[in-house]
């Protein structure tokens, strides 16, 4: 007996996600494009969770539902993956809400056979589903691959991506607690990632949300991939004090204390910001443009140039501003904006004492 595979298999795994489950379902039934699978791996099911669920299944054939006992969120993913039957397979998180349009305006970008993986802009709501926020704030291919390097940048739920990307890169990395940025990370490395500059995703912020529960966990999952990943660019290990402010700076964040740090060691981090961002250009996929990478690199050292310049000196910082990889009238303007930085800074120590 034939059966149709179906185009796309939407994945999604649930954990006690009563109080939004029905929406997150809706919002997928109701796109604009039909021809997917639901594929939900649900743990330790309370009874009103299934009761939600197999009321939809009875309703909808496209909907594909496996109980467990509690496996953890990584193990469910890695399940649906094998069971995907798609060309294609889109995430979604059981509290957050698809645009109608999602599935549709994704495959129109994957129809370009240079795309591979998708993403887009996302909406932040509240419990209530108001819209309180938009991230927009990356959306070239080359800036995701430099961020990438350090950070995420990709909301996990919005994703699109070619089934067999798997089959290369390998599933969700359980020993990790950030395992959808180690993946992107890894996909990152070999394909080129595409960022949909529509908010197709509303990701939804709650008190016991992943994100929220885990944020110190999580954060230090992030430190390490980025820590990996330095050391595997350069070849070698650095110290951890001069690994995070290095991870400050990429991050864009905040910055630890600079007087916790000797010039010396500030000389160091500056050089060794330089050597990471030459490693990432030279490791980037063919069909990104080196020259905009490297121009992000720059942007990223001439941030830590003016933060660390008070205390590295004038000279020796427009000593290594004048490395950068500029033309005269750049070099001219980063000149500038470091010297007010430099004033500004001096002000504000003199108003201290």
């Amino acid at each position: 007996m034939n059966v149709d595979i179906p185009k796309v298999s939407v994945v999604m795994p649930v954990y006690k996600g009563d109080n939004y489950l029905s929406e997150a379902v809706d919002s997928i039934l109701n796109q604009t494009f039909s021809d997917f699978e639901f594929i939900i791996i649900c743990d330790d099911p309370t009874d009103k969770t299934r009761g939600i669920l197999d009321k939809y299944k009875q309703e909808d054939s496209r909907m594909k539902i496996y109980y467990q006992e509690r496996q953890g969120l990584v193990n469910s993913l890695n399940r649906s993956f094998s069971l995907a039957q798609g060309e294609y397979i889109a995430r979604m998180d059981a509290d957050d809400i698809s645009r109608p349009e999602r599935l549709e305006k994704q495959l129109d970008h994957l129809a370009n056979p240079q795309t591979d993986f998708v993403c887009s802009w996302i909406d932040i709501i509240n419990e209530t589903g108001e819209i309180i926020d938009h991230i927009a704030d990356i959306s070239s291919s080359e800036e995701i691959y430099y961020t990438l390097n350090f950070r995420n940048c990709i909301a996990h739920g919005s994703i699109m991506f070619r089934k067999n990307i798997i089959d290369v890169i390998g599933s969700y990395d359980e020993s990790c607690a950030a395992e959808d940025y180690h993946l992107w990370h890894r996909v990152s490395k070999k394909y080129i990632i595409h960022k949909i500059d529509v908010p197709l995703y509303a990701w939804r912020t709650h008190e016991t949300s992943i994100s929220s529960v885990n944020y110190n966990r999580l954060s230090e999952a992030v430190y390490k991939i980025f820590r990996d990943n330095f050391t595997q660019l350069l070849g070698r290990d650095i110290e951890d004090k001069l690994t995070r402010l290095m991870w400050d700076n990429f991050c864009n964040t905040h910055y630890a204390d600079l007087n916790n740090y000797s010039r010396q060691e500030l000389l160091t981090i500056a050089k060794l910001i330089r050597k990471l961002n030459a490693a990432i250009v030279d490791n980037a996929p063919p069909d990104l443009s080196k020259r905009s990478i490297n121009e992000l690199g720059n942007e990223k050292y001439i941030r830590y140039l003016a933060v660390a310049g008070r205390k590295i000196g004038v000279l020796k910082t427009l000593e290594l501003i004048n490395e950068i990889d500029e033309s005269d009238l750049d070099k001219i303007a980063i000149i500038r904006r470091l010297a007010g930085n430099l004033i500004r800074n001096r002000k504000n120590t003199t108003k201290n004492y």
